[in-house]
């Protein structure tokens, strides 16, 4: 598995994780949404993933979620 998070002024904004299968999990902070956050977060993850041999990468998607903290 690998996770990769967003950092701003010292608060996790969002957070992206690739299983070993190639599934996708993301969150963003409901105040930086829509931002294209999200979207740069799963391009660097697809790289870095491909990179070291992961399959390719698919995304599923579910009700809203919210970051701890």
């Amino acid at each position: 598995m690998m996770r990769l998070g967003v950092m701003l002024d010292g608060r996790l904004i969002a957070v992206a994780a690739v299983d070993n299968e190639g599934a996708v999990a993301l969150a963003v902070a409901a105040d930086h949404r829509r931002r294209g956050i999200g979207n740069e977060l799963i391009r660097v993850l697809s790289e870095r993933a491909a990179a070291i041999g992961y399959p390719p990468l698919h995304r599923f998607t579910t009700g809203p979620a919210t970051l701890a903290g």
